[in-house]
């Protein structure tokens, strides 16, 4: 019965927001990030916590926004030495999927590849980084398309240099 993504209107701009479906068919407007001028919303969950950015000039930080009463925003943390990043998926386990990366300041260029991250514990952790060392052996993910309860991953990879889809199972960090 609820929905994220977002609104653009003249009033706010472009925001995160929640349509619920009840008798009213609420639209609530999620807002952004302190300083922020715009954010979107990607993914959410059984709980009514979404996952998505929000935008300062000239960058993007992943956000999840809670199921209380105010949906108060939640940055999520890069990986050590970027500054943007971008939440798109989340479990009822508040475990998050999407990419961190860096970006030169003043601009739209990324300085570096965004890396697939799984947010969770509190941490953020490489994708890559977080495969099991002999059924991982020989993947290269490329893309992370969903999070289950159990913390499982579905995307796609290279393995042994072929194309080719994936469940994956996490290792504890």
């Amino acid at each position: 019965g609820q929905a994220a993504g977002y609104a653009v209107n003249d009033v706010i701009g472009q925001h995160a927001c929640l349509w619920i479906n009840n008798a009213a068919h609420s639209l609530v407007d999620l807002g952004v990030l302190p300083g922020d001028w715009s954010s979107l919303a990607y993914g959410m969950n059984n709980l009514g916590q979404v996952a998505g950015s929000s935008h300062p000039p000239f960058g993007t930080r992943p956000v999840v926004w809670n199921n209380d009463a105010a949906h108060a925003p939640s940055e999520l943390p890069q990986l050590p030495g970027d500054n943007s990043g971008q939440a798109s998926r989340i479990n009822n386990l508040g475990h998050v999927i999407g990419s961190s990366f860096h970006s030169d300041p003043g601009t739209w260029d990324n300085a570096t590849l965004p890396r697939l991250v799984v947010w969770r514990d509190g941490r953020v952790f490489e994708l890559q980084s977080v495969l099991e060392p002999v059924t991982g052996a020989g993947w290269t993910v490329t893309g992370a398309s969903a999070v289950n309860n159990l913390g499982q991953i579905v995307g796609s990879g290279m393995h042994n240099g072929q194309n080719r889809a994936f469940l994956l199972t996490p290792i504890a960090p």
